[in-house]
């Protein structure tokens, strides 16, 4: 997988996160020391538009615990990659995953690399959504 999602698709098996969710995460809803993510937002796009909103169901704004084994890999992560600084979109302002040109992770984008990496597992036609299911089942 390539370096820049790594941690993304790490954080979305261990902790069953959609892919809404993930990729609207900012530096302030990760906390390492405590090992939790907060999920209180999530990010979709509509038409080439980024569209901001509030989870998908009212029990889905929660705070998830995150397993030891994530911990380096997300600290990694924030080092090789420091969050978004957007002075021009506040709410892009933080995000922990991001694309090459500094927006928002599009999916087609990401989907390049995840299905390059599926291949390379022999684990061609394994979709991303699949991953949010791998956490909830090792919960």
């Amino acid at each position: 997988m390539h370096e820049r999602y790594r941690a993304l698709v790490l954080l979305d098996a261990y902790a069953s996160l959609r892919w809404s969710e993930v990729v609207a995460l900012k530096r302030d809803d990760l906390d390492l020391d405590g090992r939790t993510v907060r999920v209180d937002e999530k990010l979709g796009e509509v038409r080439g538009e980024w569209v901001w909103d509030v989870p998908k169901t009212s029990a889905s704004a929660r705070v998830v615990d995150l397993p030891d084994l994530l911990v380096t890999p997300l600290a990694g992560h924030l080092l090789r990659f420091p969050p978004l600084r957007d002075q021009d979109d506040p709410r892009r302002d933080g995000l922990i995953f991001y694309g090459e040109r500094g927006g928002p992770v599009r999916r087609h984008a990401f989907r390049k690399s995840w299905q390059r990496a599926c291949v390379a597992a022999d684990l061609d036609g394994m979709r991303v959504e699949w991953l949010r299911h791998s956490g909830a089942s090792l919960a």
